[in-house]
């Protein structure tokens, strides 16, 4: 991605979104694994996810994530 207010800014620790629309496939049990970067120096980030399953659903989550080190 390409952002106006880089990394070492605060404003981009706290207001930075990176768009991504990936073709996620789940395994039999609807789970799947998806990997990012993301700067360095944060514990966690907010993540949204939004879809249409293949029977039709849409699903929308918003969800905290820890940051692993």
């Amino acid at each position: 991605p390409k952002y106006k207010v880089f990394p070492p800014d605060p404003f981009f620790t706290k207001y930075a979104a990176v768009y991504w629309q990936p073709n996620v496939i789940t395994d039999e049990r609807g789970e799947a694994k998806v990997k990012f970067s993301v700067p360095s120096g944060l514990d966690s980030i907010e993540v949204r996810i939004e879809g249409i399953s293949k029977d039709g659903q849409i699903f929308l989550e918003n969800n905290k994530v820890k940051i692993l080190h």
